[in-house]
């Protein structure tokens, strides 16, 4: 609300935030020091070099920071479609791209099914009742500093439970010459150019 952005009180944007000597701790005092002997975790992933990319830095960051090893394993989008949905994976990739210009459209996906093997876009099948009601009060909430408050009540919960890892943001550079005028670029990333033009 106000034109202010929802990711500025963001708590997990913080690049400082992680703490590699805690959880080589905890690895440690769960009998893994050093990442000696922990068991071989899979990151699933689908088709493309982008997401590719991706889990090799996560494997590489994991080796080198902890002493984990994860083997990756890619699938066609359709097979792993039905692999996350069935929750037929230890760890998997997975993207969203907002459907309209709210956190709403990024929070929302989160909440538990509404029946057995219901799920919509949860695919990480978390269920925290306490994190359905922060988003479902919010989806009612008319006053708006209380409906963020929400929301970012609701992603801190998140963050602290770990159903999800974010990882990045997508991103995309736009560059064009001063003298090209009126090109749209929408909050969602989208180009319009109905009425650009080039100023002679």
């Amino acid at each position: 609300h106000e034109g202010n952005n929802f990711a500025d009180k963001t708590k997990y944007l913080d690049k400082d935030a992680g703490d590699f000597e805690e959880a080589k701790r905890l690895l440690t005092e769960a009998g893994y020091p050093n990442g000696e002997g922990f068991p071989t975790i899979t990151l699933k992933y689908n088709n493309n070099t982008t997401h590719q990319n991706m889990a090799v830095a996560v494997q590489a960051m994991w080796k080198q920071n902890l002493g984990i090893d994860i083997e990756l394993a890619n699938e066609e989008w359709a097979v792993f479609q039905t692999s996350r949905i069935n929750g037929d994976y230890e760890i998997a990739r997975h993207g969203w791209i907002a459907d309209y210009n709210d956190p709403m459209t990024f929070l929302d996906m989160w909440v538990s099914g509404e029946g057995p093997g219901v799920w919509g876009n949860n695919d990480a099948h978390y269920d925290n009742p306490e994190y359905d009601r922060l988003i479902a009060e919010a989806k009612v909430e008319t006053d708006l500093p209380k409906r963020t408050q929400m929301m970012h009540d609701a992603q801190d919960l998140l963050m602290e439970d770990l159903p999800v890892i974010p990882i990045y943001f997508y991103t995309n550079v736009v560059a064009y010459r001063d003298y090209v005028k009126e090109v749209r670029k929408s909050p969602l990333g989208f180009l319009f150019f109905e009425n650009a033009y080039i100023e002679e």
